[in-house]
């Protein structure tokens, strides 16, 4: 079985569609596994600084449309925003990486110190803002729906882009995730066909990040967000057909480990929407530690990637 390192096959399924057809009988479909069907992880090179001036802008923009004071513009501009901050990932989102990806404590122990330490105070942080949520909101501190939501979301949503199910993602998915689904769909040629399955999963799915982000004042006020990470380390399949035949070099299962990003919203009045996806992320590194306001020392350097994530 063919093990790839975390998100090596990410759009996948977008360079099946250029590489040459070399096919065998479709009937195949029926007895072998589907590939790999894999999200590119979303980007979070800016700072946590960066990425709330842009928030704030378009905040402000939404609000400076909106006509006259009173209630139907405060309405309308708490519903902005709640949109707004649904589509982005939480400030100090911190994904720990496995002890191999994590700066040795033996020859580089400065920067595992700074490491240990951030990822020390993001958690606390975490734990406070859902201890909040459970005092100001009536939220259960511990999700138990949580793992078994990610992971049915996952098969779900694989699922449904494979077989081109456009009105499954628009329930499954964010908005912004559901219109890239959507556009790939739609530019798919009309003979190709994928079809994708679940072989298992090879390891226990773990929660790597829960928070929630009141954007309310305290108690009484219901708005916040609440997300979530989930690793899912996983085996699947894709098959990709053209005119009725499968393409060479598909079919094989794969290793892959994920982690998902899930989302929900609760408002004032409300009833609290369910899980979606948001999308993917990678493990965090040095450059999310030195983020968090730990200066870079001279002569320090990254390097993303297997094996050599934490060289210097």
């Amino acid at each position: 079985m063919a093990s790839l390192p975390p998100f090596a096959a990410a759009g996948r399924i977008l360079s099946l569609s250029h590489r040459p057809t070399s096919t065998t009988t479709i009937t195949t479909l029926s007895t072998r596994s589907p590939c790999l069907l894999l999200l590119r992880p979303q980007t979070r090179s800016i700072t946590d600084e960066q990425r709330a001036e842009r928030q704030i802008s378009r905040m402000t923009a939404r609000a400076d449309k909106l006509e006259g004071p009173g209630a139907s513009m405060r309405t309308n501009q708490s519903t902005a925003m709640m949109e707004e901050v649904a589509e982005l990932l939480l400030p100090s989102t911190f994904v720990t990486p496995p002890f191999f990806h994590r700066p040795s404590i033996f020859t580089d122990t400065k920067n595992r110190i700074q490491f240990e330490w951030v990822r020390i105070k993001i958690k606390a942080q975490d734990l406070v803002s859902r201890y909040l949520a459970r005092l100001w909101h009536s939220d259960p501190f511990i999700r138990k729906d949580l793992i078994p939501s990610a992971e049915a979301l996952h098969r779900n949503m694989y699922t449904a882009y494979a077989r081109g199910d456009v009105d499954s993602l628009s329930r499954i998915c964010s908005r912004d995730l559901y219109h890239t689904f959507r556009n790939r769909i739609v530019s798919r040629p009309s003979n190709v066909q994928f079809s994708w399955k679940f072989s298992g999963y090879n390891s226990k799915s773990r929660i790597m990040s829960h928070k929630v982000g009141m954007l309310g004042q305290g108690k009484g006020d219901e708005n916040s967000i609440r997300q979530a990470v989930v690793r899912i380390d996983s085996t699947q399949t894709l098959i990709k057909g053209v005119d009725g035949k499968v393409v060479k070099g598909t079919g094989e299962p794969t290793r892959t480990v994920e982690y998902i990003v899930l989302s929900k919203r609760r408002r004032e009045g409300v009833p609290e929407t369910p899980w979606t996806v948001w999308g993917t992320v990678e493990e965090s590194g040095m450059d999310e530690i030195r983020a968090h306001g730990i200066p870079p020392t001279a002569g320090d350097s990254t390097v993303s990637g297997s094996g050599g994530r934490w060289a210097r």
